[in-house]
């Protein structure tokens, strides 16, 4: 009984211990890879997303840099095709030449401005020589002084054109000779009908007044016929024309003529040699026959 007894107090002293202990849990388990991403907030997810597109975006934004490149040419291209040309060409030409016996100097100014629809130009010039002539004991000096004006204008059709135009040639001779003029030239307004009739070549018909001084002056109303020829004989020559012809056919004939030889140096430089032909200015005081004045010049033409 005894022995009881004590077994049953040290029961009742420990069970109060037992009730205290409980036993442990087990560990959580471990989430797995897909609850991670079940879990992940949203805006996780659209960081990764944004990972995920970056390198392939990359690649798509050098792509279009090169149709970008492309588009910005073909714009380039087009404004430079739709930029009209040029119409307005000028030329300034010097001529000067020195010897013993003559001292030559000039200039010339030429305008043209050429569209679709018409073309227009003014050319004038100025030569001035002075030529030596040595006797025993003294020596003579000639002025002579050389003044042109070309001017025309042109409305113009496929292959034709109606035009006026205004020519001036003056020549002053200093000091007085009884044997030549003081001054001569002419100057002669005109209207009428061109025709291209092979490619850089020009017909022209046309009813002009002229007025043609040898220190005195006369007036004529006549036909003229010109012919303009401007044509490449190669890639860096060309060759140009002017030839008027007053009254053709009859035995007072007048003809002024300026034929031209150019040679281009660069695009903005050239070489020109001239030679003028005509028997409007004359020379000597002589009435029986047409005197014909002649020169040669060799000229640097600036371009542009």
């Amino acid at each position: 009984m005894k022995v009881l007894l004590v077994i049953f107090l040290f029961a009742c002293l420990m069970l109060p211990c037992f009730g205290d202990a409980q036993p442990e849990s087990a560990p959580a388990p471990a989430a797995t890879e897909s609850e991670s991403v079940t879990k992940t907030t949203p805006e996780a997810t659209e960081a990764t997303e944004a990972k995920k597109d970056a390198p392939a975006k990359a690649p798509a934004a050098k792509a279009d840099a090169p149709a970008k490149n492309a588009t910005t040419n073909k714009t380039a291209t087009s404004a430079a095709q739709r930029k009209p040309a040029k119409s307005l060409r000028t030329e300034a030409e010097l001529t000067g030449f020195t010897s013993e016996t003559s001292d030559r100097l000039g200039g010339r100014i030429s305008l043209v401005n050429t569209t679709k629809e018409r073309q227009w130009w003014i050319k004038t010039g100025y030569n001035k020589t002075l030529s030596r002539t040595y006797g025993q004991t003294s020596t003579y000096e000639t002025n002579i002084g050389r003044f042109n004006l070309d001017c025309e204008y042109r409305k113009k059709n496929e292959n034709s054109y109606h035009f006026v135009s205004a020519i001036v040639n003056h020549r002053t001779r200093k000091p007085h000779s009884p044997s030549y003029y003081d001054s001569s030239g002419y100057q002669m307004m005109s209207a009428g009908y061109g025709r291209r009739v092979l490619r850089g070549t020009d017909l022209e018909l046309a009813v002009a007044h002229i007025q043609q001084q040898r220190n005195e002056t006369e007036s004529r109303l006549a036909p003229v016929l010109t012919l303009r020829i401007a044509t490449p004989v190669s890639s860096a020559i060309s060759f140009d024309c002017d030839a008027h012809l007053v009254q053709p056919g009859s035995s007072d004939y007048l003809l002024d003529s300026r034929l031209n030889l150019t040679y281009k140096l660069t695009p903005a430089l050239r070489l020109r040699m001239t030679y003028l032909l005509n028997n409007i200015l004359g020379t000597a005081m002589t009435t029986r026959t047409p005197e014909w004045d002649k020169s040669l010049r060799l000229s640097l033409v600036f371009a542009n």
